[in-house]
This record gives C-alpha cells, structure tokens and sequence, in this order.
C-alpha cells in the first residue's frame, strides 16, 4: 500500500496541471464506462487529441478503469430500460440459451440501445462530478505540498 502511495505521489508531482489531471482522468472514466466494446481507445485518442490533454496518461488510466465496464452495463441497461419505458429487463442463461443467433443480434442491440441512454444519463454527470471534485482535491493536494515548513 505504501509503494502505491508513493507511485501516486510522484505521478501527481508530474508537470501536468491540475484541470489536465481532473480531464484525464474524467474523459478516461467516461469512455471507459461507454457500453459497446472495442471503442475506448478510439475514442480516448480521439477526445484527447481535440483536448490536446496527455494522451499515454489517458489510454493508461482507461486500462486501469476498464474493469468498471461490466459492473455497469447492466445497471446503464435497466436505467435506459426505465427511462424508455421499456418496463423490467430479463437477464438469465435461459434467455439466451432460448435465443438463435438472428434472435441473439436483435436481443443484443435492443440491450445496447438501453445500456447507451442509460449511460449518457449516468455517466455524464458522474464524469462532470468526478473533474469537479479532483480538481479541487488535486489543487489542494499539491497547494499542501508546495508549503514547507522548515
């Protein structure tokens, strides 16, 4: 844990500046929690490059957050299931072992269109809190940091 502490210090020591810190890591978490697959680093170089924020911390931070895709793709699929009005969503092995594969495609895209609302109406303002509040932690992290008493 202590050498954990010490990697994230020194990163956070590097030159980049506080909001470029808080828009890496916030674009990173929302396009890593961007339900269809094989998108992220598309996307993040994308984003970054328009940004013109630090494209290798980005696409390391969207590694490190990839995880937290499949925790949310089913709570982003009943969110847009409910702001659709689409009612209770079923998901079991025994839907999809009914399914044949033209059935599986429809079933698929009909999931991916609730998991997209779903995730434009969380993730959003998720990432916008997250920026906000590691803006100012970060500010005052390196505000301490600059303070010596001798």
């Amino acid at each position: 844990m202590r050498k954990l502490q010490t990697y994230l210090k020194q990163l956070l020591n590097t030159k980049l500046e506080t909001h470029e810190w808080a828009l890496c890591i916030s674009i990173a978490l929302f396009t890593v929690l961007f339900p269809i697959y094989g998108l992220t680093t598309i996307a993040v170089t994308y984003i970054a490059y328009l940004l013109k924020i630090n494209l290798a911390v980005t696409i390391g931070l969207t590694w490190l957050f990839e995880p937290l895709r499949f925790a949310f793709f089913i709570p982003f699929t009943k969110t847009g299931a409910y702001l659709l009005g689409e009612g209770e969503l079923l998901f079991s092995i025994d839907i999809l072992k009914e399914l044949n594969f033209g059935n599986l495609f429809a079933f698929l895209t009909h999931q991916f269109k609730f998991a997209f609302v779903g995730w434009l109406c969380i993730a959003t303002p998720l990432c916008l809190l997250v920026y906000y509040l590691l803006k100012s932690s970060i500010f005052s992290f390196r505000k301490q940091k600059t303070v010596k008493i001798i």
